[in-house]
């Protein structure tokens, strides 16, 4: 539990229970192991449903985060992890890749439990019960279930490199696009298929198949046969695109700053050096680190020893380099002389740094419009990143007298309701003890105001937010009419080359008789565009109509928070 955000978390999460099918028997870790272990005729086999509620008995291996079970002959392997959090976006739309859960065993006979493997990503008991398949990124092995052993991935490895299949494309592609066409049919979440003839289409677009010669010829028959439903979260990417090249892709090493040519001085000049967070590996800016000495205008003169002119493009000598250490010489002046040397290791894109230096900039825009009072957060998405932001942000801003949160080009996810849930709270009591301010509770409580700042690329869980935000008046939102996405996906199942196609699953209606978001978007209660005029100009008119409305409201709205009265007094009357 952690006190100081009100949050908590069951860890492990998960038993694992046994039923006892017949009625009369021995509960099954009370009987003898042969008694347990024995096998049971097939012609005798029953399940008695009277009182089999009350034959649940628990497996005596100990609490994990599983989440799958399979069972061979006396004995069954548990998937799990240490700690079970997001399911990466890797494991929803490639599990084939993953390989972050261990595997357990459970020997009936024995009671004995069995650590077998770690680091894989899936596994499957053989019909015969008496071996498994296990599958850790690209190694595939198999593995006896006879005597459950401590194993290592690549023991008992399949070598798949010699394994070959003759193949008829357009079969294979005939079979993924019925089977595209049934997943549809039977998961899209309206069963009438938002009145489409669903078998008109698969006849018309069956007749293209014939002119289908490559993989992504199938996944653009694909996706406009799925897009005759109209919805969002129709997606189609991957399968067998035939064997890979072993051309390596190189990336260029980028400085995490902006550079313009000065003619005049023959030489590159930094406009912008993002600093990034230190803290936060992924967010490390090159020229920021702490003996590294480079700032807006100096020049950059050399990379690698090699000089830099004004007339030719700097990133030539980056090339290939992308996370790896480099040497710039630079300078304050267009000089070799005096000029300063150091070694910075690149990085591979500056999207993380570009975006931080844009949040800390609008943060930094509120704090000085409102003199401080009131705070900003900025929700990439509704997923691990969205989740975390949001708690690191309202740890701090939550004092403030209004909010501003700002879900702009929020990519969606599902957690918007644990954030509207924190928001939602209210504060209630004081806390006072000796040495401290007077804390609130609960901890986890805002008192004052709050607008929210969408655009056209707030997307899916970000427009749920929104929707969730008017719903429970908790603020105004501002700017423009976001994506209009909001038919979500809780399955997918590949195809059998490895492609993804998606169905939209679950579908958002409130109580007044209304599909919500999907094909439209959620409209803002005051619209205010974001020109590209002022985006040259680095204005921000959906930030600054944002301030002006939480000013107001703080005039007319919040809870002050109140000192504590004084200390009552229990000495007894003189």
């Amino acid at each position: 539990m952690d006190p100081s955000e009100d949050n908590y978390i069951i860890n492990p999460m998960t038993r694992v229970y046994v039923v006892a099918l017949r009625a009369g028997e021995e509960a099954p870790f009370d009987a003898d192991e042969d008694e347990r272990t024995r096998a049971v005729p097939s012609d005798s086999f029953r399940i008695d449903l009277d009182g089999i509620q009350q034959r649940v008995f628990q497996v005596p291996i100990e609490p994990a985060n599983f989440v799958a079970l399979e069972a061979g002959k006396n004995k069954f392997l548990v998937r799990g992890k240490d700690e079970f959090g997001f399911p990466g976006i890797q494991e929803f739309f490639n599990p084939g890749s993953v390989q972050d859960y261990w595997l357990k065993g459970f020997d009936l006979k024995s009671e004995k439990t069995t650590e077998v493997l770690q680091r894989i990503g899936s596994f499957r008991i053989g019909v015969s019960g008496e071996h498994f398949a296990y599958r850790s990124g690209k190694t595939v092995g198999i593995l006896d279930l006879g005597s459950i052993q401590k194993a290592k991935v690549e023991e008992g490895a399949v070598k798949l490199s010699s394994l070959w299949m003759r193949l008829n494309p357009r079969e294979e592609w005939r079979q993924i696009f019925n089977e595209v066409w049934r997943w549809y049919r039977d998961f899209f979440y309206d069963p009438d298929m938002h009145g489409v003839d669903w078998k008109a289409v698969h006849d018309r677009y069956a007749g293209l198949l014939p002119y289908v010669e490559t993989r992504s010829d199938l996944n653009a028959l694909l996706s406009e046969m799925v897009g005759e439903v109209v919805a969002s979260h129709c997606y189609v990417f991957g399968g067998d695109n035939g064997p890979s090249t072993d051309l390596e892709h190189v990336s260029t090493g980028l400085l995490g700053a902006d550079l313009v040519p000065d003619k005049s001085a023959d030489a590159y000049r930094f406009v912008r050096v993002y600093r990034g967070s230190n803290w936060q590996p992924r967010y490390r800016a090159p020229l920021a680190a702490p003996n590294v000495d480079v700032h807006a205008g100096d020049y950059l003169l050399k990379i690698d020893g090699r000089r830099v002119h004004a007339s030719e493009n700097y990133l030539k000598y980056l090339l290939g380099k992308s996370g790896k250490e480099v040497e710039l010489t630079v300078n304050s002046r267009p000089s070799l002389k005096g000029a300063r040397t150091f070694t910075v290791k690149t990085v591979r894109t500056e999207r993380g740094l570009r975006r931080l230096a844009w949040i800390e900039r609008n943060r930094k825009y509120v704090e000085k419009k409102t003199n401080g009072q009131v705070g900003y957060m900025y929700l990439p998405d509704m997923d691990e990143a969205g989740l975390a932001a949001f708690e690191r942000q309202f740890k701090a801003e939550k004092y403030r007298k209004g909010l501003i949160i700002d879900v702009r080009y929020n990519g969606g996810g599902f957690t918007n309701y644990f954030v509207i849930d924190k928001l939602e709270r209210k504060l209630v009591f004081g806390v006072q003890s000796r040495d401290f301010k007077p804390m609130r509770f609960p901890m986890v409580s805002f008192a004052g105001p709050s607008v929210a700042l969408i655009n056209q690329d707030t997307g899916s869980d970000g427009e749920l937010f929104t929707e969730h935000y008017r719903a429970r008046h908790l603020g105004k939102v501002i700017g423009t009419r976001t994506w209009g996405g909001l038919i979500g996906i809780i399955n997918v199942i590949p195809t059998v080359d490895g492609g993804v196609v998606t169905q939209p699953n679950v579908g958002f209606y409130d109580f007044q008789g209304h599909w919500v978001v999907e094909n439209h978007g959620a409209e803002p209660d005051i619209e205010v565009d974001l020109d590209p005029a002022s985006c040259v100009q680095g204005k921000d008119p959906q930030l600054k109509r944002a301030v002006e409305e939480i000013l107001k409201d703080l005039k007319t709205s919040g809870v002050q928070f109140p000192n504590a009265p004084p200390f009552p007094v229990k000495s007894a009357p003189k």
